[in-house]
């Protein structure tokens, strides 16, 4: 319904508009959808560590990437209770990637890790412009031999 209310209209003007504005008019429309999408998804820490960067775009692509291979590695995909914000791309103190997991994914984990053993999670993260991939791996790990990082 929304579409039928605002887009609509707004395309239909825009299709009428001179040139010049239409890059106004598309900057007013994309700049708050962007940033609507970036406050749902990402994490305070990551959208801090993405936009000090020389190219944001590549870092959020990656870290995108990364909560959606994690959701498959806990194979829940987007649903029963995980969303984009239970899950955060950080940094250990070695430098390598891993994940923050709170709510719903942070759960669904703990469901998966067999009594006596800890879960590691190994991320791996890589771009090539214009694609951005990374791999999750859920491990369990004996938690008498769980290394540090």
């Amino acid at each position: 319904m929304g579409a039928l209310v605002i887009a609509y209209p707004t395309a239909f003007f825009m299709a009428f508009v001179a040139n010049r504005r239409k890059r106004l008019l598309y900057f007013l429309i994309i700049v708050p959808l962007w940033s609507s999408f970036l406050l749902r998804v990402f994490t305070e820490e990551e959208r801090r560590k993405a936009l000090s960067r020389a190219h944001p775009a590549r870092t959020f692509a990656k870290r995108f990437a990364a909560k959606e291979a994690a959701t498959k590695a806990l194979g829940t995909g987007f649903s029963n209770g995980v969303y984009f914000s239970d899950i955060g791309v950080v940094n250990a103190p070695s430098g390598r990637p891993t994940l923050a997991l709170t709510g719903g994914a942070a759960r669904h984990l703990a469901m998966l890790t067999p009594k006596g053993f800890t879960a590691r999670i190994d991320v791996t993260l890589t771009d090539e412009y214009p694609l951005a991939e990374a791999f999750v791996v859920i491990s369990a790990v004996a938690s008498g031999d769980a290394r540090p990082d």
